[in-house]
């Protein structure tokens, strides 16, 4: 596997969403390759750093600022029903 196959495959990879043998290809490459090996690192540490960095709220004002650059118009479920039930094509 070369490096460009590696960096397609990297994330389905650390997802464990590979075959074996995909998984064992990738594996090789990995701890031949430095810049691809580099690359690994990175993501994974990203993947461990990032849980604790998302938030479970919008922040302060994000909805009104929303609503302003929408002209004030606040939407309800009802407003996506409807857009749902309409035929995309006319």
């Amino acid at each position: 596997m070369n490096c460009i196959k590696v960096s397609q495959n990297l994330h389905h990879y650390l997802d464990g969403e590979i075959g074996r043998f995909r998984r064992q290809a990738v594996a090789r490459h990995l701890s031949s390759c430095p810049a691809c090996s580099s690359g690994f690192r990175f993501e994974a540490q990203f993947r461990q750093m990032l849980p604790g960095k998302v938030r479970d709220e919008a922040p302060e004002g994000l909805e009104q600022r929303i609503l302003g650059s929408l002209g004030g118009q606040p939407f309800s479920a009802d407003d996506f029903r409807q857009g749902a039930d309409r035929d995309p094509l006319g």
